[in-house]
């Protein structure tokens, strides 16, 4: 059956952006892009393959995803009439394209993947590594075998590039009770066969283009000096033990606080649709959840037993508790209050805050933040210098020292210290998300 539309003028002409499709991109340092031009509903798990195989080896990600209530197979334009302005402009600069397709079974219930593209080298190796991982692969017949050099997958600089076309047994095969419908995928769950398939295609996809060496053996936290943090959807590395191979997670719509969980365990968020990783259980500082979907955190108020300042509280007013919340790049950020229950805080002087944060939301690198304040009195002299006061607060990164806290200037000594505005990438300082 022909195309609904021939080209990208005509679908944006008749379809609306974000509601009926979305063209999600992400750059990376790399001369390789994967790619899924019929990627969410239209031929649903290709770009979450696309994805997964640019996370691990972080390369550049673009995907036409069709996102409509139903009819998103009116979304497919082919191949090689593929002109979408990001895309195309993105793959033409590219030196390497892996582009990623589903299929119709070629043979009833058998789950193949079919090889193709003008990249032949890349496309041999591909075959190889998904038979060796004990996948069905084999070079693409006819008009699955992207030979076309009007095929957006082999317009890079080099014209060639590496076409994959995924039956529909093995797609559904990556996803929990082999469902590709969109509730199913956008739940994040993954089964071990899509692990295995990515980690297949990307032994051969990160060693070109400057990808970065990964490692299936990630400790969570405490990364080694060749990790990198990514992931599907979020960056998360695709090696995670917990993400890839932990049982479908408990579920609710308040984080738990206790309960039979380890660090590394996952819960799911049902009212924000979100899986979490449980990256800090600590007696004095909380539980801590890391997003996956969800962009942000809910807030934890963090109780006053983890301050080392005589006569000082964390939470001196209900409506300005102090707080910590975790993103879904690993950034951790702090807002609220530190008050005095009795006495104030001298100017000049270092204190310990409280004891180094735990990991999980420790400092990559040890950071030093300048801070809002309130004061007993400052000076009545505008022009003068004193009439104006700062605070600092000292975070280390080593898991030894304390949290400082130390105020200056003015001629008042301290009474209050808010915190909003310290934000930090938490975790080892030998790996970095993007």
């Amino acid at each position: 059956m022909a195309d609904l539309f021939p080209n990208w003028a005509a679908l944006a002409a008749a379809e609306v952006a974000n509601v009926d499709y979305r063209l999600p991109i992400k750059y990376n340092r790399s001369q390789v892009a994967s790619i899924a031009i019929h990627g969410g509903s239209i031929e649903p798990g290709s770009s979450e393959v696309a994805l997964g195989v640019a996370a691990s080896c972080r390369h550049n990600y673009y995907s036409l995803e069709g996102i409509k209530s139903s009819s998103n197979s009116d979304l497919h334009i082919t191949s090689t009439n593929y002109d979408e302005p990001l895309g195309t402009k993105l793959v033409a600069g590219m030196d390497y394209c892996f582009s990623f397709h589903g299929m119709a079974d070629q043979s009833a219930g058998v789950a193949e993947t079919y090889v193709g593209g003008l990249d032949t080298a890349n496309r041999d190796a591909v075959i190889l590594a998904l038979q060796g991982a004990g996948f069905t692969a084999s070079v693409g017949t006819a008009e699955l075998n992207g030979s076309s050099l009007a095929n957006i997958t082999n317009k890079t600089r080099q014209s060639a590039g590496v076409q994959l076309e995924l039956s529909n047994t093995l797609r559904a095969s990556f996803f929990t009770g082999a469902s590709l419908t969109r509730a199913n995928r956008e739940t994040g769950l993954r089964t071990d066969t899509f692990y295995k398939y990515v980690k297949a295609i990307s032994s051969v996809a990160n060693y070109i283009g400057g990808g970065a060496t990964q490692t299936p053996q990630y400790q969570l936290n405490e990364p080694t000096s060749v990790d990198f943090m990514s992931d599907y959807e979020t960056w998360i590395n695709y090696n995670w033990e917990k993400i890839s191979r932990a049982p479908a997670p408990l579920s609710g719509t308040t984080l738990p606080q206790s309960g039979p969980f380890n660090v590394g365990d996952r819960f799911y968020k049902t009212d924000t649709k979100s899986i979490y990783i449980l990256v800090v259980k600590d007696a004095a500082w909380g539980w801590h959840w890391r997003p996956i979907q969800d962009a942000i955190s809910p807030w934890l108020t963090i109780p006053t037993t983890v301050m080392k300042i005589t006569g000082w509280t964390l939470n001196p007013t209900p409506a300005n508790p102090f707080q910590i919340a975790l993103d879904n790049r690993g950034r951790v950020y702090w807002r609220g209050i530190i008050g005095f229950t009795a006495g104030n805080m001298s100017r000049g002087v270092s204190y310990g805050l409280f004891g180094p944060p735990p990991i999980g939301i420790r400092p990559r690198v040890a950071g030093t933040f300048m801070l809002g304040h309130e004061t007993l009195a400052v000076s009545s002299v505008a022009t003068s210098l004193q009439g104006y006061q700062g605070a600092r607060v000292f975070i280390p990164n080593d898991g030894v020292a304390d949290t400082t806290m130390r105020c200056f200037g003015g001629s008042a000594d301290f009474n209050r210290i808010h915190l909003a505005g310290v934000a930090y990438a938490a975790g080892s300082n030998i790996f970095w998300d993007v």
